[in-house]
C-alpha cells in the first residue's frame, strides 16, 4: 500500500471450505465500481502471468456469486474462456482494496527525487575527495625542473624555491557551507513529507514522553489516515466472513458487532505515565473524571468493557475508590 499506492486481499476457501484471504500483487488487480458515489465494488479482476514457459496471461474475474477464468493471448490478442465458473459463497467480491490515498500515489514517491538528489550530493562530495586526493602539483616559476629534480623532491620530501617561485595544488574551490545547507535543506525536506520527526533536534519540547509526543503530531496524523483505511478494510474483511459464516450458523450476528481497537506502538518514559496516572486520580476524587474514562485511558479498555469491569465491583461506588 505504502509502495505501490494501494493494497489489496483477496479471499478464498481452502479444501477444506475454511475461509482464507492473501495479499494479491497490486500490479495484478483491477477494482470495477458502480458510477454511484459510494463506488460500490461490482467486480475484481486478477491478470497474473502464466508459467514461464507459456505465452499470455491467465485472468480471474471476481463477481458477488462466481469466479471466471480465461486465457488472454497477448500474440493473438484474444481472451478465451478457460474452464467452468466456480462459484464462491461470501455473498460479495470477495476482494478487499485498502487505497494509500485519493491519487492512489505511494508515501516515497514524492521522497524518492529528493533522496535521489541527497545521494548524488553525497557522491559528488566523495568524487571531490578523490579529486583533491589526485590534484595535480604546480610549480610556479620553475620552468627549468627536470624528471630528476621532482624524483629527488619525492625522495627527500622536500622542496627548494627561489625568488617569486610558487608551488600548490591544483583543485576545485568548494563551497563546505553551502553543500552542508543543501544538504541540511533536503534533509529537512524529506522528514518534511515522510511525516518523521529529528529525534537529534528536539528544540524546545525537551526530553520527556510528553515532549516526545508533540514532536510526533506530524506522525501521529499520518498514522491517523492509515488507521481509517485499515478501520474500512478490516470491516469489510469482518463482512466477508459473517457472510460465509453465516451459511453454517444464521444466529451468528453481525459483524458491526465486532469493536476494532488499534494501539500505537508508542513507548511513553515509565515516569511521565506515572505522573499521569496520579494526575487523573486527583481529577477523579475532585469529580473531574469519572472511573470509566480513567480505565478507557490507562488500560486500554473500550466503553463497554469499562462499564461491565465496574458493574463487578458496585461496593466501590461509595467508597470513592477505582
Amino acid at each position: 500500500m505504502n509502495i505501490m499506492g494501494f493494497g489489496c486481499e483477496l479471499f478464498y476457501t481452502d479444501t477444506d471450505s475454511i475461509p482464507r484471504f492473501t495479499s494479491i500483487d497490486p500490479r495484478e488487480s483491477i477494482f470495477v465500481t458502480d458510477d454511484t458515489l459510494e463506488e460500490n465494488l461490482t467486480a475484481f479482476i486478477r491478470v497474473y502471468p502464466k508459467e514461464e514457459a507459456t505465452e499470455g496471461y491467465n485472468v480471474a474475474v471476481y463477481t458477488d456469486a462466481s469466479i471466471n477464468y480465461y486465457n488472454l493471448s497477448l500474440s493473438m490478442g484474444q481472451l478465451s474462456p478457460a474452464g467452468e465458473p466456480q462459484r464462491h459463497y461470501f455473498n460479495d467480491v470477495p476482494a478487499i482494496l485498502y487505497p494509500n490515498n485519493k491519487e492512489r500515489t505511494g508515501m516515497f514517491e514524492g521522497i524518492i527525487p529528493l533522496q535521489d538528489a541527497l545521494n548524488k550530493l553525497v557522491s559528488d562530495e566523495l568524487n571531490d575527495f578523490e579529486s583533491f586526493v589526485d590534484a595535480y602539483l604546480v610549480l610556479e616559476g620553475m620552468q627549468g625542473t627536470e624528471q630528476t629534480d621532482i624524483d629527488k623532491m619525492k625522495f627527500n620530501r622536500v622542496l627548494l624555491l627561489e625568488g617569486e617561485s610558487k608551488a600548490y595544488w591544483l583543485i576545485k574551490d568548494v563551497n563546505n557551507e553551502h553543500i552542508r545547507e543543501l544538504k541540511k535543506s533536503i534533509t529537512g525536506k524529506i522528514r518534511e513529507l515522510g511525516c518523521i520527526p529529528d529525534m537529534e533536534d528536539m528544540g524546545s519540547f525537551g526530553t520527556s514522553g510528553v515532549a516526545l509526543k508533540f514532536k510526533l503530531i506530524p506522525t501521529e496524523i499520518q498514522a491517523s489516515k492509515q488507521e481509517r483505511v485499515l478501520q474500512r478494510g478490516i470491516q469489510r474483511k469482518l463482512e466477508l466472513l459473517y457472510n460465509i459464516f453465516r451459511i453454517n450458523d444464521p444466529a451468528i450476528g453481525d459483524y458491526t458487532n465486532v469493536k476494532t481497537v488499534f494501539q500505537r506502538n508508542f513507548i511513553m518514559l515509565a515516569d511521565d505515565k506515572q505522573k499521569e496516572m496520579v494526575i487523573d486520580l486527583q481529577l477523579i476524587t475532585a469529580g473531574l473524571m469519572t472511573r470509566e474514562r480513567f480505565l478507557i485511558k490507562h488500560e486500554g479498555l473500550t466503553p463497554e468493557d469499562a462499564q461491565a469491569e465496574l458493574n463487578k465491583i458496585p461496593a466501590f461506588e461509595d467508597e470513592g475508590g477505582i
